[in-house]
Parts: structure tokens; C-alpha cells; sequence
């Protein structure tokens, strides 16, 4: 499964690559900004992107609707990992197309399986 995990923090990003590159079969990229996402999903093929629903500049949720309107990355299932208010962000997330919703913080330990868990597999 290729993944493409956009977060901010670095620490957190360092974590969660980490924590996800140890599944089998698993590449993952990690990107720091919803701008850069974008310009990845569309050259490159991914099977999920986990993003932070909180990001400097455009947020996630407006890189999630960005990602469903273009033909090229609307089939990219998109799980949101994020800290926000999680009622809230999870309603949001599923407006914008999301298959998911992760709230933050997370056990470096139990992610893979959650994010498994949550794209159906």
C-alpha cells in the first residue's frame, strides 16, 4: 500500500512514517504542507492519504475537497489523523469525502492497524 501522510510537526510526521513503514508492503511519504499533498497525489498513485486536519495555510479539509473534485485523485481514499474538536472533525471529515476519521493523540504501536481498520482492510 502506498500512503502519503501529510503533518506538520515534525516529530509527529517522523512517528507516524516510522510507525507505518514497518508494515509489510507498506511505502509511505511524508509531506509537511496541504500544498505539497496536492502536487504529490497528482504525480504520484496512492492508495491513501492520512492528513492532519489542521495545517499552516490551506487546511486539510480544503485539501481533502481539492483532492474529490479532480478526476486524477478522487479515487484516493483520504483518513483524517487530527486533534481538532473530534465530533466536529469527524462530521467534517465525511463532508468533504473522507473515509475516515483518526483522532490525535495516537500509540505509535496500534496506528497501522487503525488505519487498516479504517480503509477496510
Amino acid at each position: 500500500m502506498r500512503l502519503l501522510c501529510v503533518e506538520d510537526d515534525p516529530v509527529l510526521g517522523m512517528v507516524l512514517q516510522s510507525s507505518l513503514r514497518r508494515e509489510p508492503g507498506w511505502t509511505v511519504t511524508l509531506v509537511t504542507s496541504a500544498e505539497e499533498a496536492l502536487v504529490r497525489a497528482a504525480a504520484e498513485p496512492y492508495d491513501a492519504v492520512i492528513l492532519d486536519g489542521t495545517l499552516p495555510g490551506m487546511d486539510g479539509f480544503e485539501a481533502c475537497r481539492r483532492l474529490k473534485a479532480e478526476p486524477a485523485t478522487a479515487g484516493i481514499a483520504v483518513v483524517f489523523l487530527t486533534g481538532a474538536a473530534p465530533e466536529q472533525a469527524a462530521a467534517e471529515a465525511r463532508a468533504v469525502g473522507a473515509v475516515g476519521f483518526l483522532a490525535k493523540p495516537f500509540d505509535p504501536r496500534t496506528i497501522a492497524g487503525e488505519i487498516r481498520r479504517v480503509l477496510g482492510g
